[in-house]
């Protein structure tokens, strides 16, 4: 599992604020000329992703918090009809300060997450990926939707409103005209920056695009050939630390039943 400091790019190769929009607009053509992906009945989407989180422990007893960081895998299997699997696998966790691992000794060193992988079987009904296929292609219509925090959960505000649209951009099986009305939401937001052509946490080359603001900034890294995304970076403030936070996707693929690919 590769765990980065700092914002986890290597350094800037190019790019520049104004060319945001234009790069956002271009994604969107990429987006919206790619194949539909609908699974067959007895198929499913798949999508991996493999992350290094930033989490708090020990919120629910008094006096005794910690931060720590965390490694993972998460596999999505998602069928046409919204029933499907997740099962997420958790790596080393290690607390992030020697305040933190004070505090996590004092608490009895608690396991800071399952050693066993997790899966969880949902149907159609209790699907917790929403229903893409129901959003709106339009992009005002769309940006209405995302900022009444209807779909996926996020502070309000331009930044939260980036987060969600990297949140619906990483879901499998996502309509390529919702795609392409999605990077055309991210293109109108103010302040977006063009950051050049970076690698990502796995060392893959993508386009990065940076929103900030007073609570700290997320980047978005996509693959100019297929509009795909890459990966997705929260930086956030952590005490008088910034802490980096990543997810890492892999491109989705349909597979026949609940196993991976071959």
């Amino acid at each position: 599992m590769l765990v980065v400091a700092g914002s986890g790019l290597l350094p800037w190769r190019g790019g520049g604020g104004h060319a945001a929009a234009a790069t956002l607009r271009g994604l969107a053509v990429t987006a919206e000329q790619q194949p539909a992906q609908t699974p067959p009945p007895g198929s499913y989407t798949y999508g991996w992703s493999r992350a290094s989180l930033v989490e708090q422990g020990g919120e629910l007893t008094p006096d005794a918090t910690w931060w720590f960081r965390t490694s993972a895998t998460r596999e999505l299997w998602l069928a046409a009809d919204g029933s499907g699997r997740i099962v997420t696998t958790y790596g080393a966790s290690s607390p992030l300060t020697p305040a933190d691992r004070e505090a996590w000794r004092a608490a009895g060193s608690p396991a800071l997450h399952p050693q066993a992988p997790e899966t969880y079987d949902f149907g159609a009904e209790e699907s917790p990926v929403p229903d893409l296929a129901a959003l709106p292609t339009d992009r005002d219509e769309l940006a209405r939707v995302i900022e009444a925090r209807g779909i996926v959960d996020a502070p309000a505000g331009d930044l939260g409103t980036f987060d969600v649209i990297g949140e619906l951009l990483s879901l499998p099986g996502a309509p390529p005209e919702l795609r392409a009305a999605l990077f055309e939401v991210a293109a109108a937001l103010p302040g977006v920056e063009d950051r050049g052509v970076v690698d990502d946490p796995l060392g893959r080359t993508g386009r990065a695009l940076t929103l900030r603001d007073d609570a700290g900034s997320t980047t978005l890294v996509f693959d100019l050939g297929s509009s795909e995304l890459l990966a997705a970076l929260h930086d956030r403030a952590i005490g008088a630390a910034t802490e980096t936070s990543w997810d890492a996707y892999d491109p989705d693929v349909v597979v026949n039943g609940l196993r991976r690919p071959a």
